[in-house]
């Protein structure tokens, strides 16, 4: 068993200048700072040489621009995931296969301030939760090919404007890829190599 520990320190600042044009080009000058850890932890479990078990659980810090009604800087986002999977390989390394499990969740997210017409409240809270797999095959020395398939479903959890569960418009719920490659080991050309893949999602709309 294999045990990843790690953490990151973040220090945040934003300066916001706000011009009233109505109070004779009035400037308010607004300063903030924000501090974060953001740890990170993974433990990968391998029952058999070719088969590995893994967990990973992060936290992730992310700050916003701008300012509420009251003039006050925004809180930065804050995510969380929580990743699950397993890893297959062949004896010869030749076939390298990984589906996993996620939950991500990510809070103080701008959302329509219900007192104030045209302001925001870092309040919102959304979850995105699904599975992926990618694949790579060695079908010759020269020959790869690499596929990768991803359902997603990411949800509103809080707001106060989208009720709750409604699904994050513009979000791919499916994404696909499948790329190739191709690499001369012998002759004149030998090094000389060329790829072409192709790339595809399903994205959502709105549902109110």
């Amino acid at each position: 068993m294999k045990l990843t520990l790690g953490t990151r320190y973040d220090i945040a600042k934003s300066v916001t200048d706000t011009y009233f044009s109505a109070r004779g080009s009035y400037v308010l000058h607004v300063s903030g700072r924000n501090t974060a850890w953001s740890p990170r932890t993974g433990v990968v479990y391998q029952p058999l040489e070719n088969i590995s078990l893994y967990a990973t659980y992060a936290k992730s810090f992310q700050p916003q621009i701008g300012t509420d009604y009251f003039s006050t800087p925004f809180q930065p986002t804050r995510g969380e995931l929580k990743e699950t999977g397993v890893r297959f390989s062949s004896p010869s390394q030749r076939y390298i296969a990984t589906i996993s499990a996620f939950h991500i969740k990510q809070t103080n997210v701008l959302t329509t301030d219900p007192s104030h017409n045209g302001y925001s409240v870092a309040v919102g809270e959304q979850r995105s939760k699904g599975i992926e797999s990618d694949a790579t095959f060695q079908l010759t020395p020269e020959w790869n090919i690499i596929a990768g398939y991803a359902y997603d479903i990411p949800q509103v959890t809080k707001d106060n404007t989208y009720a709750v569960g409604n699904l994050l418009a513009g979000a791919a719920r499916h994404t696909g890829n499948f790329w190739t490659h191709y690499t001369m080991s012998h002759g004149d050309l030998k090094g000389l190599g060329a790829g072409a893949g192709v790339f595809g999602c399903e994205s959502l709309c709105a549902k109110i």
